[in-house]
C-alpha cells in the first residue's frame, strides 16, 4: 500500500498540518515580539549621527539590546525544544521574517545619514549576524534586503 492508502494517512496528514499550524503561531508570536521591542530602535535619529570618521569605536545601539536578546533567547529555546531536522529548517524562516521586517520596517521607513547608516551596519552585522552565525557560516545570506 502507498502511504495514501495507508490506514494512517489521514492521521499523518493531520500530524503534518498540527506541525505546520505551530510553527507559523511560533514565528508569529518571535516576529510580534520583535516588533514590540524594535519600537524604541526605529525611533533611534539615524538622520542626525555623527559621521563614522567622528567616532571612535562603534558599539551596539542600547535600543537594540532587548530586541537581539529575545531573539537569542527565543531561538535557544526552539533549538533545545524541537527536533534538529525541524529546528534547522526553522530557525531560516524565523530569519526570513526578521529580514523582511528589518527592510520594511526600519530601513525603508527610516532616514539615515552616514553615521546612522554605518551603526545601522554594525548593529545587523556585529550582533544580529552573530547570533544567527551558530546556525550557519554565513548568516548574512539569510539577510539579503
Amino acid at each position: 500500500m502507498t502511504a495514501a492508502g495507508s490506514v494512517f494517512h489521514v492521521v499523518l496528514q493531520s500530524l503534518k498540518d498540527l506541525k505546520e499550524h505551530m510553527l507559523y503561531v511560533i514565528k508569529g508570536q518571535i516576529v510580534q515580539g520583535f516588533c514590540k521591542l524594535s519600537g524604541p530602535y526605529k525611533r533611534e535619529k539615524w538622520h542626525t549621527s555623527p559621521p563614522p570618521k567622528d567616532v571612535l569605536l562603534l558599539s551596539l545601539s542600547s535600543s537594540a539590546c532587548e530586541m537581539l536578546l529575545f531573539v537569542k533567547g527565543r531561538l535557544q529555546i526552539l533549538q533545545e525544544q524541537l527536533a534538529g531536522r525541524i529546528f534547522n529548517s526553522f530557525w531560516k524562516v524565523i530569519s526570513q521574517a526578521l529580514n523582511m521586517f528589518i527592510f520594511e520596517e526600519i530601513i525603508l521607513q527610516c532616514h539615515f545619514n552616514e553615521g546612522g547608516a554605518a551603526q545601522l551596519q554594525f548593529d545587523l552585522t556585529r550582533n544580529l549576524f552573530t547570533i544567527f552565525l551558530e546556525y550557519t557560516q554565513k548568516p548574512e545570506n539569510f539577510f539579503k534586503e
